[in-house]
């Protein structure tokens, strides 16, 4: 607590190792060019210690509600107000709080921006339910696509499996994806979706993705979170909020929407599922153009669904994998792709 009484929040940051060093220097940078009301609110930052050991430490403004995995699973007698958990109309909000974070990065900055972290844990609530997207180290300018650009994402990959970071991916489209799983959760209420890239979560993907379909709207009902009560309307807009989830998991890359798009979507959710007075063959066109950001809904989610249908499963963003191994000091690397069981994992 500050002397003015303000709550924060400190992250120490042992700065002896070199990609602890590498996550200060990103986050600073981020906040040293980027002011928006959707990221966590920085205060500020001091160091102390020798250069090569100091320890570094930054100050965050304390967001009361915590992250969006403490709000949407809440521990038995820890229920506000007699709820067990959020209810729709909060989920949604945080939904669109996200994409309005997305459409930032990916459309306003210059150069594009992507956060390569959007997770349940990552999303902060203020006291009103308002996102403070937060785990800002690994933001990142956005990969430009080239004829090289497979062998980059290789020769990157190697260098940070070799100082034992994540590796995300620097893509837009790979921030739609796990902004997909997010959108699961707060469907389904199934804890960890979001987090977790495991054989176990593929599966259960599978098994969700299943029962959404732009035709059956009852369908949904069946992976709806329980403790959510909702009328027909509210249940419309589950059933649309599930719909665009399904397309920003599209295993084609290029095919995911737009974080420009998902944001009127969430802001519109029942005309993504209500039919408007064009003729079937003018919203395929539109769909087909990306003219229109219901069309592209739409037209994305036939798209993953062949997709789906023609490789029998759903396959998570991360299944495609590089080996790298290391040969004797000099620090070659020898390159391979692994293959599931059944065929290449989608792009990233």
């Amino acid at each position: 607590m500050l002397e003015d009484g303000a709550q924060v929040v400190v992250k120490r940051i042992d700065g002896k190792k070199t990609v602890k060093k590498e996550w200060i220097v990103g986050e600073l940078g981020f906040f040293a060019k980027v002011s928006h009301e959707r990221f966590v609110p920085f205060l500020g930052h001091c160091s102390k210690g020798k250069e090569d050991e100091e320890e570094v430490l930054l100050v965050y403004k304390y967001v009361i509600k915590g992250d969006l995995t403490e709000a949407l699973h809440r521990k038995p007698g820890m229920e506000e107000e007699g709820l067990a958990s959020l209810d729709w109309i909060t989920r949604l909000k945080i939904a669109i709080g996200v994409a309005e974070a997305l459409c930032f990065l990916h459309h306003e900055c210059d150069p594009p921006l992507v956060h390569r972290d959007i997770q349940a844990s990552s999303i902060l609530l203020d006291d009103k339910f308002e996102v403070r997207l937060g785990s800002l180290s690994e933001v990142c300018a956005q990969q430009v696509d080239g004829p090289q650009n497979v062998f980059t994402r290789m020769l990157r990959s190697s260098k940070t499996l070799d100082k034992g970071t994540s590796g995300s991916p620097a893509t837009y489209t790979y921030d739609i994806y796990c902004f997909g799983k997010v959108l699961l959760e707060l469907v389904t209420g199934k804890l960890g979706i979001s987090a977790s890239y495991d054989g176990s979560t593929n599966e259960l993907l599978e098994n969700i993705l299943t029962n959404i379909n732009i035709y059956e709207k009852e369908l949904v009902t069946k992976i709806m979170d329980p403790s959510l009560i909702v009328d027909e309307d509210h249940l419309e807009e589950v059933w649309a909020v599930a719909i665009v989830a399904k397309s920003c998991l599209n295993p084609k890359p290029a095919r995911r929407p737009l974080a420009r798009y998902i944001l009127k979507a969430l802001e519109n959710p029942l005309k993504v599922v209500r039919n408007d007075s064009r003729s079937n063959s003018a919203r395929l066109k539109s769909a087909s153009s990306r003219s229109s950001w219901q069309g592209t809904f739409r037209g994305s989610w036939r798209q993953s669904s062949e997709t789906a249908s023609a490789s029998g499963r759903w396959r998570d963003d991360r299944s495609f994998r590089l080996s790298v191994r290391s040969q004797g000091s000099g620090g070659g690397h020898s390159f391979s792709l692994r293959r599931s069981s059944r065929e290449i994992g989608p792009e990233r």
